[in-house]
């Protein structure tokens, strides 16, 4: 999947891995790290590998955090409720 090409919020790869939106929330800040099957759910809807998703100080990490991110503003701001 090419980066933009779906718009994703934090919500939908949170529901994705099946954990709330709270732990997921955590991750991304660096507060724990997903299971292989949490990630597996996650890898499906972002452009991501495992490694980048279990690397958690590495530069491909903060690359998949910032494309989540990213396609979260996206989203916000093609909302005709923005």
């Amino acid at each position: 999947m090419q980066r933009g090409k779906f718009r994703v919020l934090m919500k939908d790869v949170a529901e994705a891995a099946g954990v709330s939106y709270s732990q997921f929330s955590r991750w991304v800040r660096g507060e724990g790290e997903p299971s292989i099957s949490q990630a597996i759910g996650m890898v499906a809807l972002v452009d991501a590998t495992l490694d980048e998703i279990f690397m958690p100080n590495s530069r491909a990490r903060s690359q998949a955090v910032n494309r989540v991110q990213e396609q979260r503003r996206n989203r916000r701001r093609a909302s005709p409720n923005s």
